[in-house]
């Protein structure tokens, strides 16, 4: 069973993972004095956070906890799952595709692909991609189809059977998507039919 010092341990430790998962730094110092505990109880419920983060059933290497001498704070650290030129192939593949989305969601999708580097590269990234919400906006020219090829995502996934027509033709065809892929800029459906 566990005892109340345990138990308010271990809420201590579960709050301050959360604070520094949504962004807030932990001063050891402030810490201590505000939970009425040591600065080694502070620095060991760090250490604990700290292991839970690397476990790999837990953590997956993905994050891990940052001592910030200068500011004597601790932060969690994004190891990032994509590279600052993967993320720039992806948004520029994008911007040259056949796949026309407004300029709002393109704005979503980059602020997102940026959350997928590692922390300390998101600045830099952010700073190459200053201006290319506005150069999207300015070569966007047909209506937003990323609905359509959600919808054909989808029927990929889930083996659904989809409506369409072939380049143009009159007759509406039905078939079940298979993949998609690209080529020189547009993007192709492979569709089982009888």
């Amino acid at each position: 069973m566990a005892s109340n010092r345990d138990k308010n341990s271990q809420e201590r430790v579960l709050v301050m993972a959360f604070r520094m998962i949504f962004g807030e730094k932990i001063n050891v110092n402030n810490d201590a004095e505000k939970y009425g505990v040591s600065r080694r109880t502070i620095l060991r419920d760090i250490s604990a956070i700290k292991h839970s983060l690397a476990d790999k059933e837990v953590g997956n290497y993905r994050f891990g906890v940052k001592y910030n001498e200068k500011q004597n704070n601790y932060s969690i650290f994004d190891h990032g799952v994509l590279s600052i030129t993967e993320v720039l192939a992806m948004l520029l593949g994008l911007m040259g595709s056949d796949l026309r989305i407004s300029a709002d969601r393109f704005s979503k999708i980059q602020k997102d692909a940026i959350q997928m580097v590692a922390t300390d590269e998101r600045r830099t990234i952010s700073n190459l991609l200053i201006n290319l919400h506005d150069n999207y906006a300015q070569i966007l020219k047909r209506d937003d189809n990323l609905d359509q090829f959600q919808q054909l995502l989808n029927g990929i996934i889930n083996q659904q059977t989809i409506y369409f027509t072939y380049q143009g033709q009159i007759n509406v065809q039905k078939g079940v998507p298979l993949s998609i892929y690209s080529n020189n800029g547009h993007f192709y459906a492979l569709v089982y039919y009888e």
